[in-house]
């Protein structure tokens, strides 16, 4: 049987412990949650956020108070979110959709959650990330 000095041992400890320390699982989409931010001048009278892989908006994705009614966030106002993540565990990109009182849609595609915590719209609604 072939013996191993100290310090090959534990060379070979900080060589796998470096190697196991650099796999960073990431993080799961189950643990969002997004501050967004209105800027736009108009109030948002309803929010929805959805997957980008669905092209169909469903009646989950709209984010509703406790009384039932669609969520409002004026301007110059932020809200906390947190999607609906039942069966979209996987889900890392989304979508969000607004209707504002002025009755115009307006909709961000492809925006990636997990890196981002805070979501502002500007004036001429144009989305800014923040991690």
């Amino acid at each position: 049987m072939k013996k191993y000095s100290v310090v090959s041992l534990l060379v070979f400890a900080a060589v796998m412990f470096w190697a196991v320390s650099c796999i960073v699982p990431e993080p799961a989409s189950a643990d969002i949650v997004f501050e967004l931010v209105n800027n736009s001048g108009r109030t948002f009278r309803e929010i929805w956020v959805g997957p980008s892989s669905n092209s169909k908006w469903l009646n989950r994705d709209k984010f509703v108070n406790r009384n039932g009614s669609p969520t409002r966030l004026a301007s110059g106002r932020s809200l906390t979110l947190w999607p609906n993540m039942s069966g979209r565990e996987d889900v890392r990109f989304w979508d969000i959709r607004v209707y504002t009182n002025d009755g115009k849609k307006h909709e961000w595609h492809d925006i990636d959650l997990v890196k981002y915590y805070q979501v502002e719209i500007d004036r001429r609604y144009t989305a800014h990330f923040s991690r």
